[in-house]
């Protein structure tokens, strides 16, 4: 009686575990797996990085690219081996060589994939993450390497030649007065040298001006280039006329502070900040001018300079009356 019984849990005990495989092997369709070669590894070691996929032939699912989520390692090479089927059952790998640079504790990232069964049914394959530890030692091979490498011989102290320092020294010292002595009576003195007067502002914006006036029918000159050198023209003539800053400031800044500059009237204020942002659609916008436009901004700028110069030297004469009187 007791060995009928255990001959009959034995055989109960066996159908149960062919039940169980069975079960596994309909229901696991898809199995994904990530691993490395090595979970330790120095810095002058590589790293491979592998991502398995088994599946159906019939479920269509990819490994998905990882390489922009592996971070602090660098991906020195990469690629997938060829699909290898085996029955119903398709083998894919994909692989990442690592190397790092600092040493330390990597996770490599978990791999998660969504994919339809037969049935309709959406389904998830994921495999978890892996931690690499990398240590700054150097494997025996390395270090035998590295043995034959000699340290670089301390500095050789040399007596310090106060001589030369103190004749060095004197030389400099003569040139440059040699050099005074000549700027100042050669030129300071003598009445052919007196520094001639400054150009005002207005006739260097002006001058400018034609110049590039004189570029546009030739076509010599492009659109970019072109409002680059009326906003240059136009700020410096603004900074130098009346000491505003435009040169450095962008077009926005300049039309917070336009405001300040209390020499200007209401409207040239305002046609100054227009001329700034006509030229700021061509530079950013790829806006092109016709010819006869270019010309127009031209004179635009030209009367801007016009009417706003004589005001500074009307100003200046009155305060040189002023100081007379």
């Amino acid at each position: 009686m007791v060995v009928r019984i255990l001959l009959l849990s034995l055989f109960l005990l066996e159908s149960l575990a062919l039940t169980s495989s069975y079960a596994e092997d309909q229901t696991a369709k898809v199995k994904l797996k990530s691993l490395v070669d090595r979970a330790t590894a120095t810095t002058s070691q590589q790293v491979t990085f592998s991502i398995e996929l088994s599946r159906d032939q019939k479920i269509e699912i990819e490994i998905p690219q990882v390489g922009a989520r592996i971070a602090g390692l660098r991906v020195v090479d990469f690629g997938q081996d060829p699909d290898q089927k085996r029955g119903e059952i398709v083998y894919s790998r994909h692989y990442y060589i690592l190397e790092a640079d600092i040493s330390g504790t990597y996770i490599l990232p978990a791999i998660k994939i969504e994919y339809r069964d037969s049935a309709g049914k959406t389904k998830y394959a994921s495999s978890g993450e892996i931690f690499l530890e990398i240590t700054g030692i150097a494997s025996s091979g390395d270090q035998e390497k590295r043995d034959d490498i000699r340290d670089i011989k301390g500095l050789i102290e040399r007596p310090i030649d106060y001589l030369k320092i103190i004749i060095w020294t004197l030389s400099l010292l003569t040139v440059l007065g040699i050099s005074f002595a000549i700027y100042y009576f050669m030129i300071r003195r003598s009445d052919k040298g007196k520094l001639l007067p400054s150009i005002p502002p207005r006739e260097v914006a002006l001058a400018a001006l034609e110049a590039l006036r004189q570029q546009l029918p030739r076509g010599s000159i492009g659109q970019k280039e072109f409002s680059f050198s009326i906003s240059f023209i136009v700020r410096s003539f603004i900074e130098e006329q009346f000491s505003f800053p435009a040169t450095d400031r962008t077009t926005e800044e300049i039309g917070k502070a336009v405001n300040t500059i209390i020499s200007l009237s209401d409207d040239e204020r305002s046609e100054f900040y227009q001329i700034l942002q006509g030229v700021e659609l061509i530079k950013f916008a790829d806006y092109s001018l016709a010819e006869a436009e270019q010309m127009n901004l031209i004179k635009r700028s030209e009367d801007l300079i016009a009417s706003s110069a004589p005001k500074i030297e009307d100003r200046s004469i009155a305060e040189q009356e002023d100081s007379i009187i």
